[in-house]
């Protein structure tokens, strides 16, 4: 509280503001200490050459991945310890997805932990990923990558995966709206609704091989259009060049 009465007492001369995601604008203008700074938003880059599709039969051969199997991919880097990730959530949505769609579940940032949880459909565990390379081939070789995060800004696992050319399942919350369109390049649900989550495991299940070839492309080119990383950085040059014309 002493610190934010310090920012209010100092902080009068308005600093442009940017923020990664349309959330985080949203809450920076909302603020008593931000509300009538000018705020952009221009997303984190990703360098899309490096994050690029890999063959998925390649890609699951190379992982020792089931080749015919539907695979689901969750990221669990602190996310089954995290309540904000929402793997409570993921567990829910399995429970209630059918169990005849061939589901496999592939976990990577984590060993398989001595009590794993219990899941109707097989689990991979692929460990803690030490290379661009073999996580491309991870994103490469899933289905669909899906982020249940309750709060989230905008997750490079989610720009990583659309790159890969990979479909990604959220919730309509945080910054997430920001990498998915929904049924464009992936599946947006209702925020923390289980049963809407797990349509949007059926609705990429459901689609023939050359509509989920279509969401693949689509993730690819979303990624490159808005977040590739000299998309980025044109846009943080055009901002510089308009302020400087301003105090000029």
């Amino acid at each position: 509280r002493l610190i934010w009465k310090k920012k209010f007492k100092y902080w009068k001369r308005p600093i442009h503001l940017i923020s990664p995601s349309n959330w985080l604008s949203n809450c920076a203008s909302s603020s008593k200490l931000m509300s009538k700074w000018p705020i952009s938003v221009i997303h984190n880059p990703i360098d899309t050459k490096i994050w690029r599709p890999i063959s998925k039969k390649i890609s699951r051969e190379l992982l020792n991945l089931p080749c015919e199997a539907n695979l689901l991919l969750f990221g669990a880097v602190g996310g089954t310890l995290d309540f904000r990730k929402g793997f409570d959530l993921l567990e829910k949505t399995l429970k209630l997805t059918p169990k005849d769609n061939n589901i496999e579940l592939v976990v990577f940032g984590q060993s398989k932990p001595k009590n794993p949880p219990i899941f109707p459909y097989p689990v991979h565990y692929l460990g803690h990923v030490n290379d661009d390379l073999t996580l491309r081939a991870v994103y490469s070789a899933a289905d669909l990558f899906i982020l249940p995060s309750r709060q989230d800004n905008l997750p490079n696992t989610g720009l990583e995966s659309l790159s890969c050319g990979t479909p990604v399942l959220a919730f309509n919350t945080g910054g997430l709206s920001d990498i998915v369109e929904h049924k464009y390049n992936g599946y947006l649900a209702d925020p923390f609704d289980v049963y809407d989550f797990s349509k949007g495991v059926e609705w990429l299940l459901s689609q023939t091989s050359p509509q989920r070839k279509n969401v693949s492309k689509n993730a690819r080119n979303y990624a490159v259009l808005n977040f590739d990383k000299r998309t980025i950085s044109s846009q943080y040059i055009k901002l510089y060049k308009t302020l400087l014309k301003e105090i000029q």
